[in-house]
């Protein structure tokens, strides 16, 4: 249950996040990264997280409920004791009340997004101009980029994964209208490191953790696709025509 939910939002959020990193990246200081290692990784962290911040302005509006429903629809399950028939029925039922609702932990994403997309995204480029087969077309080459797309996005997990707990936590508590989200967080923060230590917040973190080789596979894709374009580009072929 969710699943398609999560594709639905999973899609235009993730196009906007390479094709912005790029952009950005594109107007920003150029590093060597064998002379300047440090310079580049900011470079790229910087592209990354300006770009994931971007996503949450422009395009959680539009595909944020369906994350929300997503979280709802993965928890209400049994065979006779759920509460929900599907996706647009939960999001009718969160938005029957107050139409804020549907964006409850808004704010938290924020955090998420910007430092999950940074790091995955940023450390990705840093570590692919490293590689010293990234340009190899054959299966080296998307072998040693996968295993580069699949340590970068575990360091994103590691490193965003308890925003996501708080996250979630405040969207199954649902919308209210006397708190603020930021000083929830805070509330389930300290309540679960009382309970079970810091570790409380990392809850789930294997799972995310396995679920992370979808995304390398997205990382993959998208750097061979450019490498296929930049290659046609350099040898002098025409460039593609869609219209």
């Amino acid at each position: 249950r969710g699943n398609a939910a999560n594709c639905l939002r999973y899609f235009p959020a993730q196009a906007f996040n390479l094709a912005g990193k790029d952009h950005l990246k594109s107007m920003m200081p150029v590093h060597n990264v064998h002379d300047n290692l440090w310079g580049a990784a900011l470079v790229n962290f910087k592209a990354a997280a300006a770009a994931g911040l971007g996503t949450v302005v422009f395009v959680f509006p539009f595909v944020y409920p369906l994350d929300h429903a997503r979280t709802l629809l993965s928890a209400d399950v049994g065979k006779n004791s759920t509460r929900y028939n599907g996706l647009v029925h939960c999001l009718r039922s969160l938005s029957h009340a107050e139409w804020r609702a549907v964006y409850c932990g808004w704010q938290i994403s924020v955090g998420a997004v910007t430092v999950h997309r940074g790091v995955q995204l940023g450390s990705f480029d840093t570590l692919r101009s490293l590689n010293p087969y990234a340009r190899d077309c054959g299966v080296l080459g998307a072998a040693s980029t996968f295993c580069t797309a699949q340590v970068s996005s575990l360091l994103s997990i590691a490193c965003s994964y308890p925003f996501d707990t708080l996250r979630r936590h405040i969207q199954m508590q649902g919308y209210r209208s006397d708190r603020s989200e930021l000083a929830r967080a805070a509330e389930h923060a300290v309540r679960i490191v009382r309970a079970d230590g810091g570790v409380g917040l990392f809850a789930g973190l294997q799972v995310a953790a396995a679920r992370s080789v979808a995304a390398a596979g997205v990382l993959v894709l998208y750097d061979r696709c450019q490498l296929w374009l930049r290659l046609r580009e350099e040898r002098g072929s025409p460039k593609l025509r869609f219209f």
